[in-house]
């Protein structure tokens, strides 16, 4: 495996138009949250997504409220021959594709061979995890709706869980063997994901602002749930970063 190019983003992102490469591009979440359409297909992202886009694919991206992420752009990538998204479970796929940003961004003179190395790493982790997901399509479509009314506290889990069909009892036990959390802590965890992005990269706005952003009416709730995922407060995150 060669690589062609890596970069990150270094705003928040609301929109990317339509576009296709004449390579393989792995496209991971590294904050907030949006929906990645490709093929026509829409894929929900938040941070930890991992989507691998053959070459020759057009795909696009778009979110309200914005999201970051790190791309990687390759000559080859395995058994890949299709859309695949997965979630890195570990965050071992982001912190390799780091480390790659960096090694292309020095260009060391044994550089080519360092990438290659991190490259096939990040390939074998890819298929670990691309081949435990996306057992139940309708998660994935949950998933998709909570991407897209991150924002909206009118948002309700088990009235579109009834919309698509499925018993929440049903829909609980499923989406926890898929993801690992339960439909309720998977959807707060990617609200404090963008929370996280907009402090850092909103700082005009209150923490109160963005607790509404977010789909919190409490700001008092907000700052728990924040803290209990990050071990800090929204003001400490924000003066750390």
């Amino acid at each position: 495996m060669k690589l062609i190019f890596c970069s990150q983003s270094q705003n928040v992102v609301t929109a990317v138009k339509p576009h296709s490469h004449p390579c393989y591009e792995i496209i991971i979440t590294t904050g907030g949250s949006g929906t990645l359409r490709a093929n026509g297909e829409d894929i929900a992202i938040n941070h930890g997504t991992v989507v691998v886009i053959p070459p020759n694919t057009e795909h696009e991206n778009f979110s309200e409220r914005g999201f970051c992420d790190l791309y990687i752009q390759t000559d080859y990538f395995g058994s890949f021959n299709a859309v695949s998204s997965f979630m890195d479970e570990t965050g071992d796929i982001e912190s390799l594709a780091l480390l790659l940003y960096t090694v292309w961004m020095r260009r060391a003179e044994n550089y080519e061979a360092i990438a290659s190395s991190l490259l096939s790493a990040i390939y074998e982790y890819s298929v670990s995890f691309a081949k435990g997901s996306g057992k139940y399509e309708f998660v994935r479509r949950l998933m998709a709706l909570m991407a897209k009314h991150v924002g909206d506290t009118a948002f309700s889990i088990p009235t579109e869980t009834a919309r698509l069909g499925v018993s929440y009892d049903y829909m609980r036990r499923c989406f926890l063997s898929e993801t690992g959390y339960t439909p309720l802590e998977y959807f707060t965890r990617m609200r404090i994901e963008h929370a996280k992005t907009s402090l850092v990269h909103n700082r005009n706005l209150t923490v109160q602002a963005i607790a509404a952003e977010c789909g919190f009416c409490d700001q008092y709730y907000f700052s728990r749930c924040f803290k209990k995922l990050t071990g800090i407060s929204p003001k400490a995150y924000r003066n750390q970063k």
